[in-house]
């Protein structure tokens, strides 16, 4: 199935895990957010070891060991998240100046830019503490 907007896997697992352990209020391991997002571990793992060298998250290993935020949620954007794992947001995904488009516009009639405003506008305003979790495994963490 083809979209226009896509989120990449790693941002998807970065932001959706990182909503999880503001949630739970304590250390999660991965096996557990893998458990309650659906994601592998694998690929979970790797999204966090990258959370981790961002200072997004502490991570303790052992068997009191897992994650947790550095900061409070409500200090931590989903942009940050989404820029830990993809790099910076690009304000203009176009080729500018485009050399196909200066005569006539752009072809896209400048959505492309327009979107990425929007985009970045949603996810710098959303801090990890506006999220509640409902997953039955979340509850069950939480009992």
């Amino acid at each position: 199935m083809s979209g226009i907007f896509h989120i990449s896997d790693a941002a998807s697992i970065a932001m959706h895990t990182m909503a999880c352990i503001a949630a739970a209020g304590h250390k999660l391991r991965s096996v557990e957010l893998s458990r309650i997002t659906g994601f592998s571990k694998s690929h979970i793992a790797k999204v966090l070891s990258l959370l981790v060298r961002a200072g997004l998250l502490d991570s303790d290993r052992g068997p009191q060991g897992g994650f947790q935020l550095a900061r409070p949620a409500s200090s931590i954007t989903l942009l940050e998240v989404f820029e830990a794992v993809e790099g910076r947001l690009d304000e203009d995904p176009c080729n500018d100046p485009c050399p196909l488009c200066n005569a006539s516009g752009c072809l896209t009639g400048g959505l492309a830019r327009r979107f990425n405003e929007e985009f970045r506008k949603y996810i710098s305003s959303r801090k990890l503490s506006d999220f509640q979790i409902d997953n039955p495994v979340f509850k069950t963490l939480n009992s």
